[in-house]
């Protein structure tokens, strides 16, 4: 990582207009929020102190053996803040293993200044059990407006997300008409949001749903698993989404027609779950052939309450490429406790861990009963857009409401208290929503 030495605002801020008081005078406990996975607060610190804030290009070497031993318990996205005041000079020192890390460790940086203007002696070293984290947005119903979908993706830096998965049920150029063409102004909206999701540092993958959708006429304009003609069509419409700037990709074979619905289908696949797992397996090739992440795949069989599901996914999961993200719901598809328990049989079928998609909550309450040990059977944790599925009566500003206990919880499962976190988060939310009741929203 290049070294970086910069001013930081919050830090600065507390100085303005003011010397410097005496160092190490007495300070309250910094109530630090989100919770740190490590973090040790000083009884002392430093009024008016001017820090500065750098990045070292390694992990640094006097760590207390304690707060190594909570980096190298792993996590994704770690980073180490050291602040110290040494020769009269407050110093922050960080280290962090990518630059969405480092975003994360300058926020933190700028809160070890507390509302009387100390600065807090700090270690602190913080990470994610969850490689994967964020937002699908998956719901049935119209697509987020473009402005909703900047508000969310911009707040997705303080969450700590890093994936937004763009999959809406009713964006009928991903679902029946999957092999055309955006238009050019839906192409910009696309576009723009994969700037945005840049800006916060948040991977934007794009989901292909080229199945047939459940209720439609066979076979619609469903792809033909067998087809080198009809997968040229898939591979085309995603070398149009690269155009745009999307990197990642997913494959939605969720509430489709489970059965194949071509006659040259039926004979090149012995069974609809051979069928999935080859295309995955063929799509997932071409996208990673280039460099990009691999796919994202969902299929028919999403939850453990499916009746069939274990042969669909002994048979997917023992064919699937390594690699492949399969998303599940857990032990039902608007499950009200999740656990690793609940994943065991998924993930040993699959041959990997799942990544949850999470359809809760169903109202804009805290997220609730999912469990902490959760990380040890799921390698991510993303919550759908539910409260805009149609029918449900809730707008973006209920949606709104939710986020901050959604991206608490994805950062740190163990540290998760619903009530706090929905407390912590509503000021915050409140004050700082650049799209909320007062928004434009007669605007694209």
């Amino acid at each position: 990582m290049l070294v970086r030495r910069l001013a930081v605002a919050a830090l600065a801020l507390a100085a303005c207009g003011a010397p410097p008081s005496a160092p190490l005078e007495p300070v309250d406990a910094l109530p630090l929020y989100p919770t740190p996975l490590y973090f040790v607060d000083a009884p002392r610190g430093v009024r008016y102190a001017h820090p500065q804030l750098a990045f070292d290009t390694a992990l640094p070497p006097d760590l207390s053996p304690e707060a190594r031993a909570a980096w190298d318990a792993g996590g994704v996205d770690r980073y180490v803040i050291l602040a110290r005041y040494e020769s009269g000079q407050a110093i922050v020192r960080a280290y962090a293993e990518s630059d969405r890390a480092a975003a994360y460790a300058t926020a933190t940086a700028k809160a070890l200044v507390d509302r009387s203007g100390y600065f807090h002696l700090a270690t602190i070293v913080d990470g994610s059990p969850f490689a994967v984290r964020g937002f699908v947005e998956g719901h049935y119903g119209s697509p987020m407006a473009a402005w909703q979908r900047r508000c969310l993706l911009h707040r997705m830096a303080a969450l700590r997300g890093n994936l937004y998965l763009y999959g809406p049920k009713d964006d009928p150029f991903a679902h029946q008409q999957w092999a055309d063409p955006y238009p050019p102004d839906e192409a910009a909206v696309i576009a723009d949001a994969v700037a945005a999701a840049r800006d916060a540092h948040v991977e934007l993958a794009w989901a292909v749903s080229p199945g047939l959708q459940g209720g439609y006429p066979a076979p619609g304009t469903s792809i033909s698993y067998a087809s080198d003609a009809d997968f040229a069509r898939l591979t085309a419409k995603i070398d149009a989404m690269r155009a745009l700037g999307v990197t990642r990709f997913g494959l939605f074979l969720d509430d489709i027609d489970k059965s194949l619905v071509y006659d040259a289908d039926r004979v090149a696949f012995a069974t609809p779950a051979a069928a999935h797992a080859a295309l995955a397996n063929r799509l997932d090739a071409y996208v990673t052939a280039t460099g990009a992440p691999h796919l994202l795949f969902v299929g028919p069989y999403y939850t453990n309450s499916f009746a069939g599901w274990q042969d669909w996914a002994a048979e997917v999961g023992a064919a699937l490429a390594p690699g492949i993200d399969v998303l599940w719901t857990g032990p039902a598809v608007y499950p009200a406790r999740c656990t690793a328990y609940d994943l065991a049989e998924p993930d040993a079928l699959f041959g990997r861990n799942v990544v949850i998609w999470n359809n809760q909550p169903r109202a804009p309450v805290a997220l609730s009963e999912y469990s902490p040990g959760l990380p040890a059977a799921a390698r991510g944790f993303l919550s759908n857009t539910i409260l805009l599925q149609e029918g449900y009566g809730y707008s973006f500003d209920d949606l709104w409401q939710v986020l901050g206990p959604l991206g608490d919880y994805a950062w740190n499962p163990p540290a998760y208290d619903p009530d706090r976190s929905l407390s912590a988060w509503g000021a915050i939310l409140t004050t700082s929503n650049p799209c909320g009741a007062n928004s434009d929203t007669t605007s694209n």
